[in-house]
């Protein structure tokens, strides 16, 4: 199996690698779960809880991940961004990054835990399911539109995560935050995720909407998700006394991301989609954030 420095500055250096190479996900998941912890605090959500919840996501996330990178390491030779990445390219060894795995996951499931138990069940089946999406035998990954569903469904249970560390039960405008932003991304990923990885995909099997799509029709995809947004938003405040301001923001906020579709629309093109995928980027984490500030109760933004 080999053997292993444990110094603490190899350990120190080879955790850094480890998630710099996964930051993107540590940090989305982590931001979701965050996102559902202050609406359910109407901005103010207890900081310990919060903390709690933020940590075991990221260690919980940060374990799947390395995990996945460990199946894949084969294929993401082949993908111009992912061959860089530390266990690629020899500069952290496997049996570092399987201890990595084993250790994040357990401490992010006993962070869960001792939030409280419905924290932990959902924790739990975030990661029983995506370590699924990877496990060979099963490998969720490989199921044509399985993938790209799973890893939308990280928002609305993230929301569940959320909700229960801090109101202690589920709340249906938090989920409903989750679940807008969850179809959003589902609805994205084609064009503007798993485009990037068609070639890799196709070389080992995996079917993804991206390669059964044409380019055009994912990008119709796009537009319909920045609609349906609005819709939902717009949605939000009949159902759940959300502030009018959260559609009111969303439907300003949605012209610059839909304008820049301008240049990648009779073609993909890797260097104009990635700055797009940048900007689509923003628009999400800036409408999760819009539904924190409208949920506050602030009277100037009830106004209207």
């Amino acid at each position: 199996m080999g053997h292993i420095q444990l110094n603490l500055k190899s350990v120190l250096g080879n955790t850094r690698k480890l998630v710099r190479s996964r930051v993107e996900p540590i940090f989305a998941w982590s931001w979701s779960a965050l996102i559902a912890c202050l609406i359910a605090g109407r901005g103010f959500p207890p900081l310990f809880v919060t903390i709690h919840v933020v940590f075991s996501m990221i260690l919980i996330t940060a374990s799947v991940y390395i995990y996945n990178d460990i199946i894949d390491m084969e294929m993401d030779q082949y993908n111009l961004k992912k061959k860089s990445r530390p266990l690629v390219t020899g500069e952290v060894q496997v049996i570092f990054a399987k201890y990595f795995v084993a250790i994040t996951g357990v401490l992010g499931l006993a962070l869960a835990y001792f939030i409280n138990w419905n924290v932990f069940v959902w924790s739990s089946i975030y990661f029983l399911m995506f370590f699924i999406y990877s496990y060979p035998p099963i490998r969720f990954k490989k199921i044509y539109v399985v993938k790209e569903i799973i890893i939308a469904t990280v928002l609305p249970m993230s929301s569940a995560i959320g909700s229960y560390a801090v109101l202690g039960n589920f709340s249906l405008p938090i989920i409903f935050a989750g679940t807008t932003m969850g179809l959003f991304l589902f609805l994205m990923m084609p064009a503007l995720n798993d485009s990037f990885d068609v070639d890799e995909d196709k070389l080992y099997g995996i079917k993804t909407l991206a390669q059964t799509l044409s380019w055009k029709f994912r990008l119709y995809m796009m537009v319909f998700a920045v609609f349906s947004l609005i819709v939902l938003t717009y949605t939000a405040t009949v159902l759940f006394n959300y502030s009018m301001i959260l559609p009111l923001i969303t439907v300003v906020g949605s012209i610059l991301p839909l304008r820049s579709l301008i240049k990648i629309w009779d073609k993909f093109d890797r260097n104009y989609a990635f700055s797009t995928r940048t900007l689509f980027r923003a628009y999400f984490f800036g409408i999760q954030m819009l539904f924190v500030l409208s949920y506050m109760g602030i009277p100037f933004l009830n106004f209207f």
